[in-house]
C-alpha cells in the first residue's frame, strides 16, 4: 500500500505580541519614572549647580597650601571679584576648611557652609569635595557596608572606604555638633571624573552612618556599581530628608565604564556643549530618551571628564598655581588676565 503522508511541518511560531497588560504596565512605570524625574529635578539649581563645580575643580589643590585661601575666597561671604557662591545663596564660613588627606587614590578637602540669603532654600551643613584618579580596572566587588548584594568597581570601593575615616575626622574637626542623626546639618558632596564615583560611594556610607546627606551635584560622573547597587542608591537618595544627588552632564554622561554590568542610577541634568547655556535634557540617567542617550555625538577624548558647561572657564581639572600656592579665588586670576591683555 501507499505510505502514508510525512506529517506537515508546524509553521513557525510568530513572537508573542505584549499583552494589553503588560503595554500599560509598562506605560505605568515610564509614566512613574517620569514624575521622579520631575520630582528630584525640581530641586535643581543652576547656580548652586555652579557654584558646585567651582569647589571640584578646587579639589585639584588638596594637600597644597593654598587650598585654604583658595577656597574661603572662591565662595566667600562678601561680593569680592564675584564669587560663584554669592548667586548660589550660600558661602564658606571663613576658616572652617580643613586639610585634604590623599588615600588610595583619593583625597578630599571639607568646609562649612551657611546661606547667604533668608529665604530657607539652602541649609546650613559641610561640604565634601572629592577628588580621585582611575587606574581603569572596571572589576566589580561586593563589600560596600550595608549595601547587601551590590557590586561596585573595586578600585573606587578601595578609595572610599579609606576616605569615609578621614571625611569623618573632618566633619568631626569642623563642627562636632554635626553628628549622625543630628537636626540643622546636612552634608553636601561635589566631585568629577573619577572622583565622582567615589562621592557616590562615599554617599551611601555617609547616609548609612547616619548623616543627613542632601541635595549635592557631581560633574561628568562615571557609573560605579550593577544594578543591585544602582536600584538601592535611587531608592535611598529619594527618601525624604536625602538628596537628590545629580548627574550634571556636558557631552556625554555615565558612558563609562562601559561594561553591561554596571547600571547608571542618579537624575541627570544634561548640556549639549561646553558652551550651553540652558539645559538640554532633565531625566533619569539610563532612560532610553535621557540626555547623552540620544544625543549623537562621538565618543569622548580622555580628557572630556574636565569639560563641563558650567566650570570655571568650562575647565573642572585645573587648579593654577595661583590658588593651590597663593590661595587666591578661582576668579581674581581671570581678572589679572583682562588686565594684562588690555
Amino acid at each position: 500500500g501507499n505510505a502514508a503522508p510525512a506529517p506537515a511541518s508546524p509553521a513557525p511560531a510568530s513572537p508573542a505580541m505584549p499583552s494589553a497588560a503588560s503595554e500599560r504596565a509598562a506605560a505605568r512605570a515610564a509614566a512613574a519614572r517620569m514624575r521622579t524625574a520631575r520630582h528630584l529635578l525640581s530641586k535643581y539649581s543652576e547656580p548652586v549647580a555652579t557654584a558646585f563645580a567651582a569647589l571640584a575643580r578646587l579639589s585639584a589643590c588638596v594637600g597644597l597650601p593654598g587650598i585654604y585661601g583658595a577656597v574661603g575666597t572662591t565662595c566667600n561671604y562678601y561680593d569680592i571679584q564675584s564669587p560663584p557662591c554669592v548667586p548660589a545663596g550660600f558661602y564658606v564660613q571663613a576658616g572652617s576648611v580643613t586639610a585634604g588627606w590623599v588615600v588610595e587614590g583619593a583625597s578630599m578637602y571639607a568646609a562649612k557652609v551657611k546661606p547667604s540669603a533668608q529665604d530657607g532654600k539652602f541649609q546650613p551643613g559641610i561640604l565634601i569635595a572629592v577628588e580621585a584618579t582611575s587606574n581603569g580596572n572596571i572589576g566589580l566587588q561586593q563589600g560596600l557596608t550595608g549595601c547587601t548584594g551590590c557590586g561596585v568597581q573595586g578600585e573606587h570601593l578601595t578609595s572610599a572606604q579609606a576616605l569615609f575615616q578621614s571625611t569623618r575626622r573632618a566633619i568631626d574637626q569642623i563642627d562636632w555638633s554635626c553628628s549622625p542623626g543630628a537636626v540643622g546639618c546636612t552634608i553636601y558632596l561635589t566631585a568629577y571624573g573619577p572622583g565622582a564615583a567615589v562621592a557616590q560611594l562615599l554617599a551611601w556610607q555617609l547616609a548609612q552612618a547616619g548623616y543627613s546627606v542632601g541635595t549635592s551635584y557631581l560633574f561628568n560622573a562615571p557609573m560605579v556599581g550593577d544594578e543591585t547597587f544602582a536600584n538601592k542608591m535611587t531608592e535611598q537618595f529619594a527618601k525624604p530628608g536625602y538628596g537628590p544627588i545629580v548627574n550634571v552632564v556636558t557631552g556625554r554622561g555615565s558612558t563609562s565604564p562601559s561594561a553591561p554590568s554596571f547600571k547608571p542610577w542618579m537624575p541627570e541634568v544634561f548640556y549639549a556643549a561646553a558652551d550651553s547655556s540652558t539645559v538640554t535634557a532633565a531625566c533619569i540617567a539610563g532612560d532610553a530618551a535621557c540626555g547623552s542617550a540620544v544625543v549623537p555625538l562621538p565618543p569622548r577624548p580622555t580628557s572630556g571628564e574636565c569639560t563641563h558647561a558650567l566650570a570655571p572657564g568650562h575647565d573642572l581639572c585645573t587648579a593654577h598655581g595661583a590658588q593651590c600656592y597663593a590661595g587666591w579665588p578661582l576668579q581674581v586670576p581671570s581678572q589679572f588676565q583682562q588686565v594684562a591683555q588690555k
